[in-house]
């Protein structure tokens, strides 16, 4: 396991442990074994759904192809020029009525009574007090008047980074965003500094700090804009509320659970991939989530499905699946067949057609075996796993009785070693 998926799976933990599930399940068939021996037998998690295949292996760019990125340019500063938070005093000679006290917004610009808005990206005291005579065209040879009262000592934050950063001495672009609240859609692959209006090529955080770089130096002024992760993923299902999670381009597919709050019936054994129209299935311990997503996947977390099994088994009753969905593995948890149980014959009745004939049936005359499609479990046996269906919510699970006493039993625990051979979950 490298380093990436095991941050991948340690980060995946933390939704919670009624959502984790091990991939695979572990049943213990009291007296179905041969020769009455109680034992365990592991069930694969598998699913008849198509499962999403290995990602492949990303091929490595040639020296042809591959275009370096770009050197952050250097950030440079017009000389005495104004930035958000700097306060000053504008004097209107003969006015007093449009003079006062203005403060620098963010966006670079002041309010001036009659004036309004005035830009003062890249201007000194003199090219505002310019700009604002400028604006005062029905006053005749305005005097305008600009004095520095104070300068900010503050940096500002925008995208997915919000509010601000007392700018001490020597704090430079990494060490400075160690302070800063920054959303887990935030790409610190691509931080820009905008500077007197003027927006830098991307800095990479993240390797600045793995290489022990703090970065270029902060002004006063500066604007430190953080832009959202480029790949985009939806992620539903078993979650609190539909979301969509923002990757960066070499995360991991399966950091997007991370960003949700799943339910506490969550089935993580059980994950819906949609990716450019086709569908597969996954689990949490699956390859395809430790890969790099795609801007447009679509991921859908499963709930257990709840499963009626009865006839000839050793507990009969509800069962739940998890990660698994097979038949095997829903008369495996129901104890696998009894001893005159007809492996030949398993009728699974789907839910819709089970609840038509529970409001068709005549209480008076309840018929001894539901009616469904038959499946031949010892197929399986033999390398045909269609015999080995999956199950949804509400469906039923019948096993018929033999007409010859031949013990099931020995041929289920067989059938159980086939499942674990023949129907396989993606790694």
């Amino acid at each position: 396991m490298n380093e990436r998926t095991a941050r991948t799976q340690a980060r995946l933990k933390r939704l919670g442990s009624a959502a984790l599930v091990t991939a695979a399940v572990s049943v213990t068939l009291a007296g179905t074994l041969p020769g009455g021996r109680a034992g365990a037998v592991t069930v694969n998690q598998a699913t008849a759904a198509k499962p999403c295949p290995a990602p492949a292996a990303p091929a490595p760019p040639s020296s042809a192809s591959a275009t370096p990125s770009p050197s952050p340019i250097p950030l440079a500063s017009v000389r005495g020029s104004l930035h958000p938070g700097d306060k000053i005093t504008v004097t209107v000679f003969d006015h007093p009525e449009l003079s006062g006290d203005a403060t620098v917004t963010n966006d670079f610009a002041i309010v001036v009574p009659l004036a309004g808005y005035v830009d003062v990206r890249k201007m000194d005291i003199r090219g505002v007090a310019h700009a604002i005579e400028d604006k005062l065209t029905w006053v005749i040879s305005p005097s305008v008047d600009v004095k520095l009262v104070s300068q900010s000592n503050t940096v500002f934050l925008a995208g997915n980074a919000t509010g601000t950063i007392a700018l001490k001495p020597g704090d430079r672009l990494a060490t400075a965003l160690g302070e800063a609240k920054i959303a887990s859609t935030g790409d610190l692959t691509r931080v820009g500094i905008i500077r007197d209006g003027v927006l830098s090529t991307p800095w990479n955080v993240r390797d600045l700090r793995a290489e022990n770089d703090p970065g270029p130096a902060l002004m006063s002024g500066d604007v430190i804009t953080v832009p959202s992760k480029p790949v985009i993923v939806r992620v539903s299902g078993a979650v609190k509320a539909p979301a969509v999670a923002y990757l960066g381009p070499d995360e991991p597919l399966g950091d997007a659970l991370s960003q949700v709050q799943t339910t506490d019936d969550a089935d993580v054994g059980f994950i819906r991939l949609t990716r450019g129209g086709s569908v597969c299935y996954t689990a949490l311990s699956g390859s395809v989530l430790a890969a790099g997503g795609q801007t447009g996947d679509e991921l859908m977390i499963g709930r257990p499905a709840h499963v009626t099994v009865g006839g000839s088994v050793a507990k009969a009753g509800t069962v739940t699946l998890k990660g698994d969905r097979s038949l095997v593995a829903a008369l495996a948890l129901a104890g696998g067949p009894s001893k005159e149980g007809n492996l030949r014959d398993v009728i699974v009745m789907r839910a819709a057609d089970a609840a038509n004939a529970a409001g068709a049936a005549d209480p008076a005359n309840p018929p001894k075996v539901p009616t469904g499609k038959p499946y031949d479990l010892t197929a399986l046996a033999n390398g045909d796993p269609s015999q080995n269906p999956d199950l949804s919510e509400g469906d039923a699970v019948f096993v018929t009785q033999a007409k010859t006493h031949v013990d099931p039993r020995a041929i289920f625990a067989a059938i159980l070693l086939a499942a674990k051979k023949y129907v396989k979950l993606p790694k």
